[in-house]
């Protein structure tokens, strides 16, 4: 098969807000960061071994991680459009987005990738659709045994149970917790994955814990 390896345009990528144009299966954007830890030089090693070659420093490319094959049909469904047809002659796992799914986690590469937070420091803040890919990540410690790699996803969802942390050397998860729904902490770790308290939020004194604003009080 002749496949595209762009995954989604340059542009595509650093906002992906055009991913969902016209998706009858609209995904939930779910942040991501991951931070390296080790020495100033293991971690910009590892970085620049991550980016994205258009993009540069502060980007990540699932392809440098998990290389997506030449055969593979497609690059991503916003470029080609694929069918039932489509599908059944070739297989699923053999379409861009069936093939990412099975090896990345996630049917797309990442995305939402101009958040400000990026390019400095040894962290990077991303989106994919859906859910989590901690096997993804820790396929990055894998590849360097000498560091440390933690990572951290919550959904779009402000303060659901979709979220979690873990902390990867080599092949081992050393640890790994989640946040139960609209906790107090599952709203801050919110909070900080996705860089700031929406304004539709408040803090109760009473409970002790975050609240949305009624339909009355926030025009959503």
């Amino acid at each position: 098969f002749e496949g595209n390896e762009k995954c989604g345009s340059k542009e595509q990528r650093l906002t992906g807000e055009s991913r969902r144009e016209g998706e009858m299966d609209m995904p939930r954007n779910v942040t991501k960061k991951i931070q390296i830890n080790g020495t100033e030089e293991q971690i910009q090693e590892v970085l620049r071994f991550l980016q994205d070659d258009e993009m540069g420093a502060g980007s990540i490319d699932f392809r440098k991680i998990t290389p997506m094959p030449q055969w593979v049909y497609g690059s991503s469904p916003d470029e080609i459009e694929f069918t039932k047809e489509t599908e059944m002659k070739w297989g699923r796992e053999n379409l861009s987005h069936g093939w990412a799914k099975l090896h990345w986690g996630t049917k797309w590469n990442a995305y939402g990738l101009a958040d400000k937070r990026n390019g400095q420091g040894n962290a990077i803040h991303f989106q994919t659709a859906w859910d989590g890919i901690p096997k993804l990540m820790q396929k990055i410690a894998w590849i360097f045994p000498d560091i440390e790699v933690e990572y951290w996803f919550a959904s779009e969802d402000v303060g659901s149970s979709r979220n979690g942390y873990y902390r990867f050397k080599e092949e081992k998860t050393l640890e790994k917790r989640t946040n139960a729904a609209f906790t107090k902490e599952a709203y801050e770790f919110w909070f900080d994955v996705w860089g700031g308290m929406p304004a539709y939020i408040r803090y109760n004194a009473a409970t002790d814990n975050y609240e949305h604003l009624s339909e009355e009080e926030y025009d959503y």
